[in-house]
């Protein structure tokens, strides 16, 4: 891995966000034909979606889709992160199928989450418990845990609104 590459990717777990805005179009150029241009323009990308610039953030993840190697996942899901942030839910819906059936637990985890997200968004509380709920039962404790501890802090928010009382339930699952 390039040392500009691992440079970036530190810039952006450290939360500097301009920094990667300012360098990713020149590491871009220089290594998008080595097998880093997805991976580049996903931190690009990921940066902007921080700064909430979605349109820019979509930009990116589209110039990253023509040099794919081995991080298309991470693109789909950037790619998702910035259609909703455009409230664009309708395009999103088809990529969030697609990353149910990953083989990344993170990457279906995140999707049955965001499938909850936009039912519960659309007023469909019901159905977005369900997906919610998928997480929890279908990921084992232990494993993808943000989006384990997400899924639940929903559910037990949705029952309360509904009125139901299996939110205790919920709460003490584990």
């Amino acid at each position: 891995k390039p040392k500009d590459v691992i440079s970036l990717e530190k810039a952006a777990e450290g939360g500097k966000h301009d920094l990667v805005l300012k360098h990713a179009p020149q590491f871009f150029d220089r290594y998008k034909y080595l097998g880093w241009g997805d991976h580049i323009s996903y931190l690009e990308g990921m940066a902007y979606i921080e700064q909430k610039q979605f349109s820019q953030a979509k930009t990116s993840f589209e110039r990253g889709n023509n040099f794919r190697a081995k991080h298309d996942e991470e693109l789909l899901r950037g790619m998702v992160l910035a259609l909703l942030g455009l409230k664009e839910t309708d395009r999103a819906k088809p990529m969030l199928v697609s990353m149910m059936k990953s083989a990344d637990k993170d990457m279906a985890a995140f999707a049955f989450n965001v499938r909850g997200d936009i039912l519960a968004e659309e007023g469909k509380k019901k159905e977005a418990v369900l997906e919610y709920l998928k997480t929890l039962l279908l990921f084992r404790p232990g494993t993808v845990e943000g989006e384990r501890d997400k899924a639940r802090t929903q559910v037990v928010a949705l029952l309360k609104e509904m009125k139901d009382s299996r939110w205790q339930d919920i709460e003490k699952m584990d």
